[in-house]
């Protein structure tokens, strides 16, 4: 598996709704890079639009046997989770 990085709003919701239909999802980054433990003494200003764009990335799955059929799930779902989590 390899990540391919989104953004969406509602991340969490849209995490949790495309889990819950069996399309498996990463947040390889949940914090900016200078909010990461290791990295907090360096840490000198806040960075709102990093934040920002940091809580909206989720990785979608992709891998080289990914099959057309797979990927129009895959696409659905996706579409059907980010109405859901806006409340539509």
């Amino acid at each position: 598996w390899f990540i391919y990085p989104t953004l969406v709003n509602n991340r969490d919701k849209v995490k949790a709704i495309l889990e819950d239909k069996g399309v498996g999802t990463n947040v390889s980054w949940p914090h900016p890079g200078y909010n990461q433990p290791h990295l907090k003494k360096y840490k000198k200003t806040n960075l709102p639009v990093v934040e920002k764009i940091t809580s909206k990335i989720l990785g979608l799955p992709m891998f080289f046997k990914l099959q057309t059929k797979q990927q129009d799930i895959v696409i659905n779902e996706i579409k059907s989770a980010i109405i859901e989590a806006q409340g539509k």
